[in-house]
């Protein structure tokens, strides 16, 4: 799956990395990052509902900057960059907690439960 979207978007331009998990929750989500937005716009706006194993792609920006391009705009490969992307990872997964309480659909199943109690 990896090497096939790594293919598939390298036609655009240079891909820093694809992420594929294979848990259930993450499941058939993918994220290929590129190296400038403009890049990835254009990628985004043509292979948007292309079929890859039967099933049409569905293509989204992320909400906020993978690591792999933290580190590229860093400057890879220098120790600013890897102090960069140590910040840049600390920070998210401090923000991690705070938006997972912010959860709707968290908050009305707690809701429920509370009622319930």
């Amino acid at each position: 799956m990896k090497q096939s979207l790594e293919a598939l978007f390298s036609t655009y331009g240079r891909v820093l990395s694809v992420v594929a998990h294979a848990n259930l929750g993450m499941r058939g989500q993918t994220f290929v990052s590129f190296k400038n937005k403009n890049i990835a716009a254009k990628a985004m706006q043509e292979v948007n509902g292309f079929p890859l194993y039967g099933k049409a792609m569905r293509i989204t920006f992320a909400k906020s900057k993978s690591d792999s391009v933290v580190h590229h705009l860093a400057g890879a490969g220098t120790d600013e960059a890897d102090a960069a992307l140590e910040a840049h990872k600390s920070a998210r997964l401090a923000q991690k907690p705070i938006t997972r309480r912010r959860n709707i659909l968290r908050e009305r199943e707690m809701q429920r439960k509370r009622k319930a109690a």
